[in-house]
């Protein structure tokens, strides 16, 4: 009887971690609560009145590890594509950016858009510059200083331009959603 007490003691951290049962992500860092691609929050619409799992009361996207996400699709015949994973930083946002068969060795502005893909509206956050490497990959992570929720109603956009210079011909889109689990 003692040695099954002491296989259960033993086993429950180990079931906790395979279930995720602490409020820290794969990194460790509890100011973190997300590790890049993964989300911690369940299948909240960040709605008024919504709130993320373990009840807190919080709005879904001003709860820790709130997110949000866009898949990126390749406009005006650039076949670059990507995804952008939004996470809440307390009132902030952060924008993980990734961008895919860009060209190669350049610098691709980017920026949060009102509007939609087909008719793009004001710039509303600047967003880190991504570089890409020599195969054609980028990434970039920025700080926005507004809170997740404002932009997943569905009125968002992310989108990044033509390389070089000014920001130009928007190259690949998508819109932002808030994530579901």
């Amino acid at each position: 009887m003692r040695a099954s007490k002491l296989w259960l003691v033993m086993a429950l951290p180990l079931a906790l971690a395979a279930c995720g049962g602490g409020d820290e992500g794969e990194t460790g860092d509890p100011d973190n609560a997300t590790s890049e691609g993964e989300a911690t929050v369940g299948a909240g619409t960040g709605g008024p009145g919504d709130t993320a799992a373990g009840d807190s009361g919080m709005p879904a996207a001003h709860a820790p590890g709130a997110m949000g996400a866009a898949t990126l699709a390749a406009l005006n015949n650039s076949g670059i594509t990507g995804e952008a994973s939004l996470s809440t930083q307390g009132d902030r946002t952060q924008v993980v950016l990734n961008l895919r068969n860009a060209r190669p060795s350049a610098t691709h502005q980017a920026h949060i858009h009102n509007g939609t893909c087909e008719a793009l509206g004001q710039v509303v956050a600047q967003l880190t510059p991504v570089q890409t490497d020599a195969t054609g990959f980028g990434t970039s992570t920025s700080s926005v200083g507004d809170p997740l929720d404002r932009f997943t109603g569905g009125a968002f956009v992310v989108a990044a331009h033509v390389a070089g210079g000014a920001p130009g011909v928007p190259v690949t889109c998508g819109p932002i959603q808030a994530h579901q689990m």
